[in-house]
């Protein structure tokens, strides 16, 4: 009976914590639009181009927006049930400019393995590669700035917050899977993410990686690290959509018809190769952490 307690207990603060994460996206969201307009900012007749999200700096303010929601759904959730019982968020942590730095790199490198294998195999091809353009570099400005804020909400969020509350409970395996789990239900409703089965599978691969990340540091810096480049290079240096979602980009690339290998209409995160290199990636980085250093076991915490 107690353990059905605590599950429907966890459960209910999950959604709790969506719920007003999502509310909260859907409300700051829709009157930042409407000021917009009010403003003369964006006209009118532009609503329909700019609820597509297509204006650099208006997406940074909407998905900023949407950041700040799901942080603050977060430091709500913690503070109203969970800061007596002191388990930490992972945002302090040892290494703090290490792990962002070995995380930015690995996020780099990793994408980077992804659009080379592709490439090779046929999967993408190179239309053009723009150095020159001032549009471009400043679309790419905003996005830099936007996936920031993505990285460091979704890793609060997810690997903070949902790991740190499973981890107390269950343990850090069930905290890597649920955290997964919710982080690829997160992007449910992007486009072509049902496309077929890959995407949803490597968004909760991806999810594994960045919770083993966050495991194995002890602290949220190296997956924000990953999270960030990821998404950048993937978007805005090798041309590919992110998790669906179209970005300026310096290499212009055309997707194979075979979806499978080419991501088709969801970008990298559609194809197996990403699947592949996501499973190679969290092994290698729970051996690597674990060969420099012990699993920060003090950090993540099981609940006594």
């Amino acid at each position: 009976m107690h353990d059905k307690n605590r599950f429907w207990k966890v459960t209910g603060k999950i959604l709790l914590s969506l719920a007003i994460a999502l509310v909260g996206t859907s409300v700051v969201q829709l009157i930042a639009i409407l000021l917009l307009v009010v403003s003369k900012a964006v006209p009118s007749e532009d609503i329909a181009y700019l609820m597509t999200m297509n204006i650099p700096w208006v997406t940074f303010i909407l998905v900023t927006l949407q950041g700040i929601c799901f942080i603050g759904a977060a430091a709500m959730m913690y503070a109203w049930f969970e800061r007596k019982r002191g388990w930490p968020t992972g945002l302090k942590q040892p290494r703090i400019t290490m792990d962002t730095l070995v995380g930015l790199g690995w996020g780099a490198a990793l994408i980077s393995a992804a659009f080379l294998i592709m490439w090779i195999a046929g999967g993408i091809e190179i239309r053009a590669v723009v150095w020159n353009d001032p549009k471009v570099w400043s679309a790419i400005g905003w996005s830099l700035a936007m996936f920031t804020a993505v990285a460091v909400s979704e890793e609060i969020f997810s690997r903070g917050y949902i790991q740190g509350l499973i981890s107390y409970h269950y343990g850090s395996i069930a905290a890597v899977i649920v955290s997964s789990v919710v982080f690829a239900l997160l992007h449910s409703f992007n486009p072509a993410v049902w496309s077929s089965g890959l995407p949803i599978l490597n968004l909760i691969l991806a999810g594994v990686l960045l919770g083993v990340c966050r495991l194995a540091s002890g602290g949220l810096w190296l997956p924000i690290g990953v999270h960030l480049t990821w998404n950048f290079f993937q978007g805005n240096v090798f041309g590919f959509k992110v998790s669906g979602t179209e970005v300026e980009s310096v290499i212009s690339i055309t997707p194979s018809p075979s979806s499978i290998l080419s991501g088709g209409d969801f970008g990298a995160e559609g194809s197996v190769v990403v699947s592949i290199l996501l499973i190679i990636a969290t092994y290698l980085t729970y051996w690597w952490f674990n060969l420099k250093r012990p699993p920060a076991a003090n950090v993540i915490g099981n609940r006594s």
